[in-house]
């Protein structure tokens, strides 16, 4: 969890969500699996009553999130979950609603595709438009939460290489979005979840000088599909997200 706090820099207080990467096989399906060990997620933060807080969760209908959630329900704060997927995002919704019988006015269910700019930039719009304060986000992609990524090259809605564009762009675009929304609150606390799979791109880079590593920035779409190698792709995407945080 990488927590985006004033001034850019990186707090370590907060902690909900912890998962390491884990290469497995690549399956006649054309998809590459990352075996995903998350420990138990629980909020630790100082807040013990998030009471009147908004709380932004999105791909909240992965498996590892709902401790999460009812921890954060059980503290007090409004949820809005997040899903490309209407229906799964209502059984997570009705799973926490069962879990910790809080009323369903306070657990609110939103479509997001992050594979397209249009769904984030409408999704963002009408959050804004809905909510005039928004406390807290936990931003998750796709592939950290699901531990599948894509074993063949393919494009996001906008032409986007889909691991960069549904892990880096979509997380970038959505948090500067909310940004103004976030900070007028003084609040302005976004968790970012990536994976250790950061911390593998991150030794392969070139190193210039001492303390310097040069980004691996050319070719960045991977346009020439013969030299996509989705684990090396994926490993990019999570360091760029740790990089942002």
């Amino acid at each position: 969890v990488r927590p985006v706090v004033p001034g850019g820099q990186v707090s370590r207080k907060y902690a909900a969500l912890r998962a390491v990467g884990i290469v497995s096989t690549l399956t006649s399906a054309g998809l590459l699996g990352y075996r995903l060990f998350v420990s138990i997620p629980q909020y630790d933060g100082p807040e013990a009553n998030m009471r009147g807080k908004t709380v932004l969760v999105t791909e909240a209908t992965a498996r590892p999130t709902r401790d999460l959630l009812r921890n954060l329900a059980e503290r007090g704060a409004h949820l809005i979950l997040t899903s490309s997927d209407p229906d799964a995002c209502t059984k997570a919704r009705d799973k926490i609603l069962r879990a910790t019988n809080i009323s369903g006015s306070r657990v609110d269910c939103r479509q997001l595709n992050l594979d397209s700019t249009v769904s984030i930039r409408r999704f963002a719009a009408s959050l804004l438009a809905d909510y005039p304060r928004i406390d807290r986000a936990v931003l998750q992609s796709p592939s950290c939460v699901t531990g599948i990524v894509a074993g063949k090259w393919r494009p996001t809605h906008e032409g986007f290489e889909y691991q960069l564009g549904t892990n880096y762009f979509s997380t970038y675009l959505l948090t500067r979005l909310l940004w103004n929304r976030l900070d007028e609150n003084g609040s302005r606390l976004i968790l970012v979840v990536d994976t250790d799979a950061a911390s593998e791109a991150r030794t392969e880079a070139p190193h210039r000088t001492a303390g310097q590593v040069e980004l691996p920035i050319n070719d960045l779409n991977y346009d020439k599909e013969e030299k996509y190698i989705p684990k090396k792709v994926y490993q990019r995407s999570q360091w760029f997200l740790e990089l942002f945080a």
